[in-house]
């Protein structure tokens, strides 16, 4: 086993002003942004920074350059399943005592086998992530606690990687295949 000290930062870089600083639901990961990104990364390097966890990627939209760039860095990825969109969110809003599966929509289970679909193929994924963005939108009914939700997150996770998805891309020697689940409690 090899020990890997994980150097890391949550990194979505939105503006602070202008039309793309009011949605939290922007791919900056692609061709388009690679002006902000590249800096970016050549800063990270700079600080020893070795992962990174993203937001809100568009599971359709090329990422080629974005993670070639990460990996020559020497950049690992934690990558969110979900995020901050109509359907993208796991909760009782659907019924107060809704059991899983029914606390969550398919099209947010189809959302997170895409991501991993489109992301495991990338030598420096080492994580998927199914958590902090979907208790957002928790309603667990007046002064309810969101632990209340950590069912559904357990759900869709399991429902999500009952996939084809293989753990064959080389971090797998380092890291193993991981999904990661991250509950944050807003008490």
């Amino acid at each position: 086993d090899k020990y890997v000290p994980i150097k890391g930062i949550a990194y979505y870089p939105r503006p602070n002003a202008g039309s793309l600083s009011e949605s939290n639901s922007v791919d900056f990961y692609t061709d388009e942004f690679s002006d902000r990104w590249t800096v970016d990364i050549a800063n990270m390097k700079e600080l020893g920074v070795n992962a990174v966890r993203l937001y809100a990627v568009d599971p359709s939209a090329n990422h080629d350059a974005f993670m070639c760039t990460l990996q020559q860095a020497g950049i690992y990825v934690m990558l969110g399943l979900l995020a901050d969109c109509e359907d993208c969110g796991i909760g009782a809003w659907v019924g107060k005592d809704a059991e899983p599966p029914l606390c969550y929509t398919s099209t947010l289970k189809e959302r997170g086998r895409f991501v991993i679909r489109s992301f495991s193929k990338y030598d420096n994924v080492m994580a998927f992530s199914a958590g902090n963005e979907v208790s957002i939108y928790a309603d667990d009914g007046e002064g309810g606690p969101r632990e209340a939700n950590v069912p559904c997150q357990k759900k869709f996770i399991r429902d999500t990687v009952r996939t084809n998805f293989v753990c064959d891309f080389a971090t797998s020697t380092v890291f193993g295949c991981i999904l990661f689940f991250s509950v944050f409690l807003f008490l």
